[in-house]
């Protein structure tokens, strides 16, 4: 990107419109602009060991709007990716990692779960983050983001799918997740990669995939300064090396240290956040995504990309691939500013709902447990319940920080606000060794709420015997709070 880019106010709403839009979809939550999107009924379970075939799932997958919008829809593919030529594939995928036969298939991958209810009028997305470059013949998807706008409820879920997941892929066996959009392409499926994985979600989770948006690692880098960054709550810290060669053509080992509280990061430092795996795990990492997925709506999602974006839509192919509309991103943007935090659920595929296993190639994978994963994904779709007494109590509270580490008062005002609560301010304040909290006007409701989003005993609450008009809790971090969950 020229420099002098960087100095153009339609560039900053463009790119804000691509983050808005084709990443952060799941900032969706009214219904008012949407008709029903019917779901698709759940597709053929256990295709490579069930010889009976199942009902086939609803390909009426068409988003309708209600309100006309004099747009051109654009074509299903902002960007073909390139066939991938069989030689050009890595030993990882022709050995170890490579799709399997049904005879293969262990006996709890292969599995018929149960079907999931899907409700009406829900529209599912899924968000890809590929290590896919020019000069390489195979990629990964490693990042897979399922987002499900429930319109009626207003209210959004985020379900993150872990790389290593070890499942069925229609028509081709079975194989690690991350695979299925690179043999997708490679074997010309339909729809390409995206099509093919859309299928093999459905075919393991039960889920109708209706639209997917593709972001490479350069075009992250670009969009995040092309922003000016992203500010970063880090409840936990993280400390890596990554080779940079591939991305800025320099050697060595390039270190990646953030220290718990708040810090700008540039697209590059972004990037090393969001695919760190040291001192952690991927679930570890699927949390901090969805993280700076949040963190991106909430500081560049603004009403300036609705305008922006009819003339800017050509550029958009230069960093997102996407099935997306322009009319269906102009209607989401629209009502994507209107969704509330505390509607927006993240949840994850994790241990909960997987179980370790080796293959007979030696790679270490997740099998899908069918008997915790279907109960996960329901309520994975079942909108957040409305907390009428916390709504009753309107509390209005402050974070003060009594630690020696700066920004914590930051940090936690970032996690009650995305809880639903209120904070009407922050302060740095006298060293505390024990937290506290301080109530003024009792608040039940938040007071419990507050326990548990700070993890903190009941015995940190304290009661002042006399009422405050201007806030009604105070909450003073000691040090003895701990922000890493």
């Amino acid at each position: 990107m020229h420099p002098s880019d960087h100095s153009r106010p339609w560039l900053k709403s463009f790119i804000s419109a691509i983050l808005g839009l084709a990443w952060l979809i799941w900032m969706i939550g009214s219904g008012t602009a949407f008709a029903e999107y019917p779901s698709a009924s759940p597709g053929p379970r256990g295709i490579f060991v069930i010889p009976t075939p199942r009902p086939t799932p609803s390909t009426d997958h068409t988003f309708r709007p209600l309100v006309s919008i004099p747009f051109a829809p654009a074509p299903p593919d902002l960007r073909v990716v390139p066939a991938v030529n069989e030689v050009t594939m890595s030993a990882d995928v022709r050995g170890e990692d490579a799709a399997l036969p049904a005879s293969q298939v262990p006996a709890s991958a292969a599995a018929d779960p149960p079907a999931v209810e899907v409700p009406d009028g829900v529209m599912n997305i899924v968000l890809l983050g590929t290590d896919q470059r020019p000069e390489w013949g195979d990629w990964r998807t490693d990042t897979i983001i399922v987002v499900s706008i429930n319109a009626k409820a207003k209210s959004v879920g985020m379900l993150s799918i872990p790389r290593d997941l070890w499942i069925q892929i229609p028509g081709f066996g079975v194989g690690r997740i991350n695979t299925v959009d690179f043999i997708g392409e490679w074997k010309q499926a339909e729809g390409g990669g995206p099509g093919l994985l859309k299928r093999t979600i459905e075919t393991n989770l039960g889920l109708p995939i209706h639209r997917y948006a593709r972001i490479s690692l350069e075009g992250f880098i670009q969009i995040i300064d092309a922003l000016g960054g992203v500010t970063i709550d880090v409840e936990c810290p993280v400390h890596d090396a990554f080779l940079d060669e591939p991305l800025t053509g320099e050697e060595g080992l390039a270190p990646l240290n953030l220290d718990v509280g708040i810090h700008h990061l540039d697209g590059l430092t972004a990037l090393r956040y969001a695919r760190s795996r040291h001192g952690g795990t991927d679930f570890d990492r699927a949390r901090r995504q969805q993280k700076l997925l949040r963190s991106l709506a909430e500081q560049h999602l603004n009403w300036e990309l609705l305008l922006k974006l009819p003339r800017l839509w050509e550029s958009l192919n230069s960093a997102v691939q996407t099935d997306l509309t322009l009319p269906e991103m102009i209607q989401l943007a629209s009502v994507g500013l209107q969704i509330q935090q505390d509607r927006i659920k993240s949840r994850f595929i994790d241990w909960r709902t997987t179980e370790n296993f080796v293959t007979a190639g030696g790679a270490k994978v997740l099998l899908p447990n069918h008997e915790t994963l279907p109960q996960a994904v329901a309520e994975f779709l079942n909108p957040p319940e409305e907390d009428i007494r916390l709504e009753a109590e309107h509390a209005r509270i402050e974070v003060h920080n009594g630690t020696r580490t700066e920004g914590l008062a930051d940090l936690a005002a970032k996690q009650l606000t995305r809880a639903g609560l209120e904070v009407i301010g922050t302060a740095q304040t006298s060293h505390l060794p024990k937290s506290i909290i301080l109530v003024y006007n009792d608040k039940p409701r938040t007071i419990q709420l507050l326990q548990d989003v700070l993890h903190l005993p009941p015995e940190a609450v304290v009661h002042s015997p006399e009422p405050d008009d201007r806030i009604d809790i105070r909450v003073i971090l000691g040090s003895d709070w701990q922000p890493c969950p």
